[in-house]
């Protein structure tokens, strides 16, 4: 059995070339979060915050996939607590803002290739359920608190619960919206 020449080198060729490639993704998902990170500490309104960050999930997820959307996902709602731009208060709903990004991008995974607006809808309404439901009926009931021995009530005001409803499904459907737009405006 003879050995082919230069077929040792085009291994070696195609590894680096993979490599390379590796570290451009890496690069460009590095400067994808630190955007985001940017975005969320400058501490802008909410409709303008939420959508840029969901359009950022979107984003992801078509160009770097499933794994690293749900990923940059998890770290979004951690970079809002520790940036004080979520209230204290919501700090009881990390989990769950972190489990409706994760709808958010696996239903729109499922749905974008043969519909990708209304794929954007229905995962913009699948997260909006998740959090509204959890916010209405698990998270923000009156707590009981002991103060100086004493139990207390207390009550988290509406605005605080009001972040976490209907502002979620519009930052949702804007925010995909706006993946799309700039994910044609990239094709052309």
């Amino acid at each position: 059995m003879k050995k082919k020449k230069g077929t040792k080198k085009m291994k070696t060729k195609i590894l680096a070339l993979d490599n390379t490639s590796i570290i451009l993704k890496a690069l460009q998902l590095l400067l994808i979060f630190l955007f985001t990170f940017g975005v969320i500490i400058s501490k802008l309104p909410q409709l303008v915050t939420g959508s840029i960050v969901n359009a950022v999930l979107i984003y992801t997820l078509i160009n770097y996939g499933l794994n690293q959307a749900i990923i940059l996902g998890m770290i979004t709602p951690i970079i809002a607590a520790s940036s004080g731009f979520l209230p204290l208060p919501l700090l009881l709903m990390l989990p769950f803002i972190t489990l409706g990004n994760a709808v958010y991008v696996s239903v729109y995974n499922l749905l974008n290739k043969k519909y990708q607006v209304a794929g954007i809808f229905t995962a913009a309404i699948a997260k909006f359920l998740l959090i509204y439901l959890t916010v209405t009926y698990f998270v923000f009931k009156p707590i009981n608190v002991l103060i100086a021995g004493k139990a207390q009530i207390v009550n988290i005001p509406l605005t605080i619960i009001d972040m976490m409803r209907w502002p979620q499904l519009y930052t949702a459907i804007l925010g995909g919206l706006i993946a799309l737009g700039l994910l044609k405006i990239k094709q052309r």
